[in-house]
C-alpha cells in the first residue's frame, strides 16, 4: 500500500502519543539510570557493601553465570556472587534465574570489550519492552473486549498517553533504576517476559492460531527463569489455556455453547498450553535441583547472607500466614516515602513493625511507600477497569482468570519477611490488564471533567512522588551501597528544594 499523508496522518494521531509516553519515559529511565551522565555502558556505579566489605564484581554475576552456562556449569565465581551465594559443597551458586544470562551470552561473545557493563542497558530494555508490551496488550483488550460499531475500538489517544506515562514514572518502573543490580534486573525481566506471555495468549484468543500459543510459552519459560513470583502467573495462564478457551467462547454466544462441558479438551492447542505449563515447572525446579541438591529455588540453609542468628528471627522460611496482616498495612495502607533511607533505617522500622504486628516474622524493611500513595492513579484505573468488565465487557470470565494470575506474585508478597519498593513491582501485571481495561472504559465516556482532573493530578503526584524517591535512593547509603556521587553532584544544588517538595506531598497524603 502507497504511503500518503492521508495514511500518516491518522497512524501519528492514534500511535502518536503513547509513543511519545514511551519516550518520555524512557528518556528520564536513562538519566536516572546513568546517575543524570548519560553513559549506557561501562563500569557500574553501583557498589555492593555488607558489613562495610565491598562486592565490586557482583555486578558481573549475569556475565558469569552465562560463561558458565557455556562451560557446562551453574557455579559461579564465589567474589561474582557475594555477599548472595549460596554455597554447597564449596561451590557457590546464585539463587536468580538464568534468562537474564542467556541473553548476556551473544551479547559477551560478540563484544567482549564490554564484559559485566551490560546492567544497565539490560534494565532499560526490559523497562521499555515492558512499556510497548503494555501498550500492545491494551490494543488487544480493546479488539477482544469493548470493539463495536458505536466504539470502533482506537481508544482516546489523551488516556492512552497518561496510561503509558504513569506506568513508566509513577511506578516502581523507574524506582527500579535508580539501583544498576541484578536484583533489580530480574525483577524487570520477569515482569516483561510476563507481559509478553499475556499478550500472546490475548493474541491468542483473539485468533486460535498455535504459533501464539507457543509464543506465549517461550515467553513464560523465560519469565520463571528470570523470577519465580512474576514467571509462577505467565505459567499459570498458560496452563489454564484450556479454560480460558471455554470461557471465551462461552462469553462470545452465552447459552449456545454445545456438547459436554469438556469438549474443549478435544483441541490440541489446549492441551499444548498444560504441557507448556508443566515444562516450565519442572526445567525451573530441575535447575534448583542441579544447583543445590534439593528441589527448592531459595534454600536459605545454603545462603551466605541469611546466617542461622538471622534465621531465628523469622523461624528460617520465607513466607508465613502470620505476616499477612503486617504486609496488607504496608501496601494498601496510607504509607508515604521516608525522604532519606538512611533515615529511616536510623528509626529502626523492623523493631517498630514488630510492635504493631508481634505476630509477623519480620526479617527488614527497606523505604517504601504504599500503593494508595505511589500508585494512585494506577490503582483507581484499575478499580473502574474491573467495574466497566463486568458491566459491559465481553471475555469476562476469561479476562477474570488472567486478572486472578497476575495476582499470583502480588498474593505471594504478602506473606512474605522482606519489605521493600522493588517488590511493588509485582502488581504493574495486574494494573497492566485491569487498568487498561480502566482506560478503555474511559475512552467509551469522553468528557467527565471531574475523572479526568482526580486521574490528571493523582497521576501527577505519582510521577513526582515515584521520580523523587528514585533519586533519592541514589544518594543515600542503601543494602546495595553507598551513595551514587554523579546523582549526588546533579541534585545537591535543589536538594533542599526537592525535599521540601517530596515532603510537601507526604503531607498532603497523610492528611497534614
Amino acid at each position: 500500500m502507497q504511503t500518503t499523508p492521508q495514511t500518516i496522518l491518522p497512524f501519528v494521531r492514534r500511535h502518536g502519543p503513547p509513543g511519545a509516553a514511551i519516550l518520555l519515559s524512557l528518556l528520564a529511565a536513562v538519566w536516572v539510570a546513568s546517575a543524570g551522565t548519560w553513559v549506557l555502558l561501562g563500569p557500574s556505579l553501583v557498589q555492593f557493601t555488607s558489613s562495610q566489605v565491598f562486592y565490586p564484581q557482583m555486578n558481573r554475576y549475569y556475565d558469569d553465570q552465562g560463561k558458565a552456562i557455556l562451560a557446562g556449569r551453574l557455579d559461579v565465581p564465589c567474589e561474582s556472587i557475594q555477599p548472595e551465594a549460596f554455597v554447597v559443597e564449596d561451590r557457590c551458586y546464585g539463587y536468580f534465574g538464568i534468562a537474564p544470562s542467556l541473553l548476556r551470552i551473544p551479547l559477551n561473545l560478540l563484544f567482549p570489550r564490554y564484559y559485566g557493563q551490560w546492567e544497565t542497558l539490560s534494565m532499560l530494555t526490559a523497562s521499555t519492552g515492558l512499556l510497548c508490551l503494555a501498550y500492545a496488550m491494551l490494543l488487544a483488550l480493546l479488539r477482544l473486549a469493548f470493539t463495536t460499531p458505536s466504539f470502533p475500538g482506537t481508544g482516546d489517544p489523551r488516556y492512552l498517553f497518561l496510561f503509558l506515562l504513569v506506568l513508566g514514572l509513577g511506578s516502581p518502573t523507574i524506582f527500579l533504576q535508580s539501583r544498576t543490580v541484578l536484583y533489580h534486573e530480574a525483577i524487570l525481566w520477569s515482569c516483561t517476559f510476563a507481559a509478553g506471555c499475556f499478550f500472546f495468549l490475548l493474541r491468542f484468543l483473539e485468533s486460535r492460531r498455535t504459533l501464539w500459543l507457543l509464543a506465549a510459552g517461550g515467553m513464560a519459560l523465560l519469565a520463571i527463569h528470570s523470577r519465580l513470583l512474576a514467571g509462577m502467573a505467565a505459567v499459570t495462564a498458560c496452563s489454564l489455556v484450556p479454560l480460558l478457551d471455554s470461557f471465551s467462547k462461552r462469553d462470545l454466544a452465552p447459552g449456545k455453547e454445545k456438547g459436554s462441558p469438556f469438549s474443549f479438551l478435544r483441541h490440541k492447542a489446549n492441551w499444548l498450553g498444560l504441557a507448556i505449563g508443566l515444562l516450565s515447572v519442572l526445567s525451573f525446579y530441575g535447575i534448583a535441583y542441579a544447583k543445590f541438591g534439593v528441589f527448592e529455588s531459595n534454600p536459605l540453609r545454603y545462603s551466605s547472607a541469611y546466617t542461622p542468628e538471622r534465621q531465628k528471627v523469622f523461624g528460617g522460611k520465607a513466607l508465613h500466614l502470620e505476616n499477612f496482616f503486617w504486609n496488607v498495612d504496608n501496601y494498601f495502607g496510607w504509607h508515604g516515602p521516608d525522604i532519606g533511607v538512611a533515615k529511616r533505617r536510623d528509626t529502626s522500622p523492623t523493631a517498630e513493625a514488630r510492635q504493631r504486628f508481634p505476630g509477623a516474622k519480620i526479617d527488614d524493611v527497606e523505604g517504601f511507600m504504599s500503593l494508595p500513595v505511589g500508585m494512585t492513579a494506577l490503582l483507581l484505573l484499575s478499580l473502574f477497569g474491573l467495574w466497566t468488565l463486568y458491566r459491559q465487557g465481553r471475555h469476562r470470565l476469561a479476562f477474570s482468570v488472567l486478572l486472578l494470575c497476575s495476582l499470583l506474585g502480588p498474593a505471594g508478597l504478602l506473606f512474605f519477611i522482606y519489605l521493600s519498593y522493588r517488590y511493588y513491582h509485582e502488581y504493574v501485571l495486574f494494573f497492566i490488564l485491569a487498568g487498561g481495561l480502566g482506560v478503555i472504559g474511559l475512552s467509551t465516556r469522553p468528557g467527565n471533567s471531574l475523572v479526568n482532573m482526580v486521574l490528571t493530578a493523582s497521576a501527577s503526584v505519582n510521577i513526582v512522588l515515584n521520580v523523587l524517591f528514585s533519586i533519592e535512593n541514589q544518594i543515600n547509603d542503601t543494602n546495595l551501597g553507598p551513595t551514587i556521587p554523579p546523582m549526588l553532584e546533579k541534585v545537591k544544588a535543589i536538594h533542599s528544594w526537592l525535599t521540601a517538595v517530596s515532603e510537601a506531598l507526604i503531607a498532603l497524603f497523610r492528611g497534614g
